[in-house]
């Protein structure tokens, strides 16, 4: 397993913990959720449409136009799912069902990809289950989160869910069938439809956007580009030790950075979390 991947899984994980503290600094600022999306996407489509003309295309591959479009429907699912779940169940549940996501890209792709199972790898997901259930029970204990149950959006956590796992395997499917094509024209693609869709949503609304909006919206857009730009040099590697590793990363990054920045309470479990998160990143590492 040659280095350079593991390196940009490591740095889209650290671009994700980074979107994360921004994306809690623009809820603090009430940016609202309808435009959020569009700056966000957006400002990905901007940067990755800047670096087009040195850029390794695809343009003629039809198929290639089907992936990339779909996934972007696929964020735009993703966001609304997310939306539409926070409204009725704690961001904690929310939040550890992104990040279990990652079992559809590992369950799905031994069978559509040919990828192989190691004795090392249920080790490694049990690893990153338990860091989960322990940063949720200890966000239960401080209070961040009240129990719900289930029932009361079982629809949206479903889509979320689904939505952002099947969005992993995009990434691996495109590396699989077109490693040939550059990051930013396929980014392009993606981006671009969700933003159009964010744009027509924003247009209905006849929103204005607000001068913070524009300001977390962009530097949230920034921090996605360099996250992709990075997983997808990464997803070269089994997916059973790409997500985990870009996952553990965000989550332990994200959770320091937190407590860091703006003081969120730290406990046993979610300090058992982070030693859990240090075995996901050792057990990829060695896998």
């Amino acid at each position: 397993m040659t280095t350079l991947p593991l390196i940009l899984a490591v740095l889209a994980g650290m671009s994700n913990a980074v979107m994360g503290v921004l994306a809690k600094q623009a809820e603090r600022s009430a940016c609202r959720p309808v435009v959020m999306p569009v700056l966000f996407l957006g400002t990905v489509t901007v940067i990755a449409a800047c670096a087009l003309p040195v850029a390794r295309s695809g343009w003629g591959d039809r198929w290639l136009w089907t992936l990339a479009v779909g996934m972007g429907l696929g964020y735009v699912a993703a966001l609304q799912s997310m939306l539409l779940a926070n409204r009725s169940c704690p961001p904690s549940l929310v939040w550890s069902l992104t990040n279990l996501s990652l079992v559809v890209p590992i369950a799905l792709a031994p069978l559509l990809l040919h990828e192989s199972w190691k004795p090392l790898d249920g080790l490694l997901i049990a690893a990153f289950v338990a860091m989960l259930a322990l940063y949720r029970l200890g966000m239960g204990q401080t209070g961040e989160a009240a129990k719900v149950p289930w029932s009361q959006a079982w629809l949206p956590l479903i889509g979320v869910f689904f939505s952002n796992g099947l969005l992993m395997l995009g990434y691996k499917v495109k590396m699989q069938h077109w490693p040939e094509v550059g990051a930013f024209p396929f980014i392009v693609l993606i981006f671009g439809t969700g933003a159009l869709l964010g744009l027509l949503a924003v247009c209905r609304s006849r929103t204005r956007i607000a001068n913070v909006e524009w300001q977390w919206g962009t530097l949230m857009g920034t921090a996605a580009m360099a996250a992709n730009f990075c997983l997808l040099g990464a997803v070269v590697l089994p997916a059973v030790v790409a997500f985990p590793l870009i996952q553990g990363t965000a989550l332990v990054g994200g959770t320091l950075l937190m407590l860091a920045l703006f003081g969120e309470p730290l406990n046993l479990c979610k300090i058992s979390g982070l030693c859990c998160g240090g075995l996901v990143l050792a057990l990829a590492m060695l896998r």
